[in-house]
């Protein structure tokens, strides 16, 4: 009987290699005919395979090459350790990164602790030098190495918190890294199953000329790439999600904006009204993803601080809303975006208001209707009234008509596009079918209580939405290490 002779054969991994990653390669690995045992080292990207001799080595490694890319598009596998180029590289882009840190340090009032902060910050080995404006509560230092930056942070944190606990420590964003941050894209790509398709997308989105590289991790789900600068976002997202669908059909798509940007400035022109601009002002700190709002009356500048809760495009519509109901004639002008954007930005809040205002005076009529056709043939039905019942179902098939057109007209769109069994479906088989047997009045009642209903389920939303909201802004800014 022969045993078979086993061979270590070591490999190298090019590119991020994550531990989740490398437990899976480990799993996966020993499917591949050859291949007895794998071990990967996540820190150094190395797998180290025991392979039978009899085996053709170079098909072992392409097979196991093409099973990492459908985890992995990003990763490569060699048989010779990477140059330390790219660690040069990457700790060259470290060390020409932003140096400098500045700390806002909420509730010093101590001007002996600011100087004891400032002293201790200074005095560590790994800061160039570092000044505390006591005046303002800032503190900025600058780092002899840019690659310390995270772990530099974490210990003047604590320096602070042991010097003077309980101060609010936000620290500001470097400029370096908030280009790169707004340069990335993530996406979610839900229900994707199909390792091949991952591939493929992977591949084209990175062939893109705006995008300056792309990575998909098939185990996360998760698409992310990184922009060139200068490139259009939105277009070469649209890009993206049309690789997406016609690659494979159906997905979930969820687009994460990494930006973190959380001021809105818009400008009302044509505000005229002092009354109308408080009320907009006191409307505006009401809304959901919104942490606070000042009006300008003067300059016509609201100035809006985001609190992160909702996006910046529903919160700018959801405002730019509630600036059209109170004042019609408004052109409002969002700082930071294009003309055609703001033109857009403004034939949509008025479509809007237009549709919302046409729809409550719509349920408004015709419930006013239904109630009197209702007493009407109550009435008519006992006094005998010739053709009554004529009149009476013609009234009430119009109040139908207007009160539930749009259910209707939504019921036969969602059939087309396969989506039978929902609520507007439900309610239209419901009336449609008290109609055919004679029993108008309570289909059109069925049908009026239901757009009730949802008039009044919108109204609820809107307060739950406003109370998360306000909830939400008691939560801490940051987290600072015990």
């Amino acid at each position: 009987m022969s045993t078979a002779t086993l061979t270590k054969k070591e490999l190298f991994v090019q590119g991020s290699l994550t531990t989740d990653v490398a437990e899976m390669i480990e799993m996966l690995a020993v499917n591949v005919p050859g291949v007895k045992s794998c071990n990967v080292n996540a820190s150094n990207k190395s797998l180290v395979l025991s392979i039978d001799s009899s085996k053709d080595e170079s098909a072992i490694i392409n097979e196991l090459s093409s099973l990492i890319k459908t985890m992995d598009s990003s990763l490569q596998i060699s048989t010779k350790k990477p140059a330390n180029k790219t660690n040069k590289k990457l700790q060259g882009n470290a060390e020409e990164g932003d140096k400098n840190v500045s700390m806002i340090l909420g509730g010093l009032n101590c001007a002996h602790c600011a100087e004891v902060i400032g002293q201790k910050v200074e005095a560590l080995d790994e800061v160039k030098a570092a000044n505390l404006n006591f005046v303002n509560k800032k503190l900025n230092f600058e780092l002899k190495n840019a690659s310390d930056r995270d772990v530099i942070i974490e210990t003047v944190i604590k320096i602070i918190d042991t010097t003077e606990p309980g101060l609010d420590i936000k620290v500001m964003e470097s400029k370096k890294s908030k280009k790169a941050q707004d340069n990335r894209v993530d996406m979610i790509l839900g229900g994707l199953n199909c390792a091949h398709c991952a591939e493929v997308i992977g591949q084209k989105v990175e062939a893109l000329d705006e995008v300056e590289m792309a990575n998909l991790n098939f185990v996360n789900k998760k698409l992310s790439f990184e922009l060139k600068d200068g490139a259009s976002r939105k277009l070469t997202i649209d890009k993206v999600i049309n690789i997406i669908d016609t690659t494979e059909p159906g997905l979930n798509i969820q687009v994460h904006d990494n930006r973190t940007s959380k001021e809105l400035k818009l400008k009302l022109e044509n505000l005229k009204c002092k009354q109308c601009a408080d009320q907009i002002e006191f409307e505006a700190n009401k809304s959901a993803g919104v942490k606070s709002a000042t009006l300008d009356f003067g300059n016509c500048i609201l100035d809006i601080e985001l609190d992160g809760t909702v996006s910046r495009r529903v919160v700018t519509e959801e405002v730019a809303t509630i600036a059209k109901n109170l004042q019609h004639c408004l052109n409002i002008q969002v700082k930071g975006i294009s003309k055609a954007q703001n033109k857009a930005l403004n034939e949509k809040v008025t479509k809007k208001f237009d549709k919302d205002k046409i729809e409550k005076i719509r349920l408004f009529v015709g419930v006013i209707a239904y109630a009197i056709t209702f007493i009407q043939q109550v009435w008519g039905g006992n006094h005998g009234h010739a053709n009554q019942d004529m009149i009476s179902t013609v009234a009430f098939i119009a109040v139908y008509l207007v009160v539930g057109g749009d259910v209707l007209l939504k019921a036969a769109k969602n059939i087309k596009n396969g989506r039978v069994f929902d609520e507007n479906f439900l309610i239209t088989v419901a009336t449609l079918g008290a109609i055919i047997i004679g029993e108008t009045s309570e289909a059109v009642g069925v049908m009026v209580f239901y757009k009730v209903g949802v008039f009044l389920q919108g109204i609820a939303v809107g307060k739950s939405r406003k109370s998360i909201s306000s909830l939400m802004e008691i939560r801490p800014d940051i987290v600072k290490p015990s």
